[in-house]
């Protein structure tokens, strides 16, 4: 079963989702190509290993971000929370965003998205500086300037009996995922 549930998978249910009023509030800066389905982070953006790296020492949330990510880079990307790829990304990048569930968007230079000195700067001409806050939204496939706020996952709140809203034939759906997972957890 571990073989077949990989870290994403769970990261994937137990995952908080961005709250649409928050997402409102939020400026969309680009759109990207998202690695994982229906993930998400608010992070701290940062454009090289030793400044991504210190304020995780900080204990911050970050986004790693960088015009291509090279082999080397995994083993700083396995410290992030966030990975932003101006370039479609080789297969390491996948791997290691896939692996640890880590919410990433890729190809932001399609979106006419640039690194300069100043930042991450969009067709707009607007700056994401080093250090601002950025959300990750894999659904809308896109990158927010600033910070969402979150509420629980759909599954887990249904799992502890609250009222959630489903599409229509959702909820079947709901029920058997729910099973899985509690049965998932005893083991």
């Amino acid at each position: 079963v571990t073989d077949l549930i990989a870290p994403c998978h769970i990261k994937q249910i137990e995952s908080d989702a961005i709250d649409s009023a928050s997402i409102a509030t939020l400026e969309n800066f680009c759109s990207g190509v998202p690695v994982l389905a229906r993930a998400a982070v608010s992070a701290r953006i940062y454009f090289s290993a030793e400044t991504a790296l210190e304020a995780k020492r900080r204990g911050e949330k970050v986004c790693f971000c960088k015009s291509g990510f090279e082999p080397a880079d995994t083993v700083v990307m396995q410290e992030m929370e966030g990975i932003l790829s101006l370039t479609s990304a080789a297969i390491h990048v996948v791997t290691i965003c896939q692996s640890f569930g880590t919410p990433s968007l890729l190809n932001l230079d399609r979106a006419g998205v640039r690194l300069t000195s100043e930042g991450l700067v969009n067709r707009d001409g607007k700056v994401l500086r080093e250090g601002d806050w950025v959300t990750i939204s894999s659904r809308r496939m896109a990158l927010f300037k600033g910070m969402a706020k979150f509420k629980p996952a759909r599954l887990l709140r249904y799992m502890k009996g609250e009222a959630v809203e489903f599409e229509p034939g959702e909820e079947e759906g709901f029920k058997a995922m729910a099973y899985a997972y509690r049965y998932y957890k005893q083991l």
